[in-house]
């Protein structure tokens, strides 16, 4: 039953995947971290079993106060939906290369376990 977690948890961060194309390198943390990584670990821990993949594209946005504000979550799952919800919803976040009101897409993916 562990390693059934383990194995979740590892397919969640294995297949959160941000793509920030305009990224601008100069305004990037100087630390390198990300905002995917951020996502990744707070999506992390996760004892969520499923018999076969899901998918799900989260919509969300980063206000003033610098938390994600998940706009929507478009998945054929509604435990996957409410999970991704209740992760990340006003989770406030560290990085800085983030803009403030502009609408992100993540894809997040988990796989099923035999």
């Amino acid at each position: 039953m562990k390693t059934i977690k383990l194995l979740s948890v590892l397919a969640i961060l294995a297949s959160v995947n941000l793509g920030l194309a305009s990224t601008n390198p100069e305004h990037e943390n100087p630390k390198g971290k990300t905002i995917a990584v951020e996502i990744q670990q707070l999506l992390s821990k996760s004892n969520l079993l499923v018999e076969e993949d899901v998918m799900a594209k989260v919509y969300f946005t980063i206000n003033s106060k610098n938390e994600i504000v998940v706009l929507t979550v478009n998945s054929e799952s509604l435990v996957l939906e409410e999970f991704i919800k209740s992760r990340l919803n006003y989770s406030k976040v560290k990085t800085k290369s983030v803009q403030q009101g502009k609408r992100y897409v993540i894809p997040v993916k988990l796989e099923a376990q035999l």
